[in-house]
């Protein structure tokens, strides 16, 4: 039987590519309010492009990239079909500083 460590370690490596960077740090915890904000934005960018960012990369890439990279978002020359406030919605939810990113409910209200 893995042990727990183990088990969290697939799960970090392995599994979700909508993880906040703050959650894949594990430095502090985190307010899941926020981490929601983060991953509903992956979500949309999932949705709007049609695969997740970085989905091309092996999962320890992923990661690496999630934590050194400037954070994915919707380019706005080439995704020119997307509302302004699609646009901006996304770039909120996607800031790296969980301190400056809104909460999934701000963000509704905010650009919907």
């Amino acid at each position: 039987m893995p042990s727990r460590r183990r088990t969290l370690l697939k799960v970090i490596i392995l599994g979700d590519s909508r993880m906040a960077p703050e959650v894949m740090e594990q430095l502090h915890g985190c307010d899941f309010n926020i981490y929601d904000s983060c991953s509903s934005g992956l979500s949309a960018l999932e949705l709007a492009h049609g695969h997740a960012p970085f989905s091309k990369y092996p999962p320890m890439k992923v990661l690496l990239m999630t934590l050194q990279n400037a954070p994915p978002g919707l380019d706005y020359e080439r995704d020119r079909k997307f509302s302004k406030s699609f646009k901006q919605m996304i770039a909120s939810c996607l800031v790296k500083d969980p301190t400056k990113r809104p909460s999934v409910s701000k963000s509704l209200v905010l650009y919907v």
